[in-house]
């Protein structure tokens, strides 16, 4: 009994399935608003879809990452995520961002944060005088838990409520914060 190759697609042209199956069988596998395509050829479903216009197979172009999805009547990727998608993105990889007390005091010495002076001071457990006068309007209770966990800090975390105080006060844009911290940025 000889066997056939097939491909399934959808009305958009997207392979739904493929297999190979008695000839006698071939109008069988497709269901509702599918397309059989008999001995598609070398194509597979991950990287070809078939084209209306042409009457062929295409090779899908290059995916620009996972978080793309293919519009077969455009054929082309596009992004389908919305604005809050990339905001809460972009929020996730900045929490998840830590520098250890000596890389962060390295870092902002590096971006020009911190003097090196500052830096001194920071690395002695106080509160450098550029951080503290972002500080300075804050409950005085406040100040003094800030300066308590100054202290006692072994890890900054990108999204530190201290650091994101200092950065509204000295005007550094979010995107110094994200290379000082080596944020990749969700694409």
């Amino acid at each position: 009994m000889l066997s056939s190759k097939y491909a399934i697609i959808d009305g958009r042209g997207q392979i739904v399935r493929m297999g190979e199956c008695s000839a006698e069988s071939l109008e069988a596998q497709a269901g509702d608003y599918e397309i059989l395509v008999v001995e598609p050829g070398e194509v597979r479903d991950d990287t070809h879809f078939w084209d209306f216009m042409q009457q062929d197979w295409r090779e899908y172009p290059p995916c620009p990452g996972s978080w793309a999805e293919f519009d077969f009547s455009q054929r082309e990727w596009f992004d389908p995520r919305t604005p809050a998608d990339h905001q809460a993105a972009l929020y996730a990889a900045r929490k998840a961002r830590d520098l250890s007390f000596r890389e962060f005091l390295f870092a902002c010495n590096e971006y020009g944060i911190l003097s090196d002076e500052d830096m001194i001071e920071a690395a002695n457990r106080q509160i450098p005088a550029s951080f503290a006068e972002a500080m300075a309007g804050l409950d005085p209770k406040l100040q003094m838990q800030i300066r308590v966990t100054w202290a006692s800090l072994t890890t900054v975390n990108r999204m530190d409520p201290l650091l994101l105080l200092v950065a509204h006060a000295k005007d550094i844009p979010p995107e110094l914060l994200d290379a000082l911290f080596g944020v990749v940025l969700p694409t």
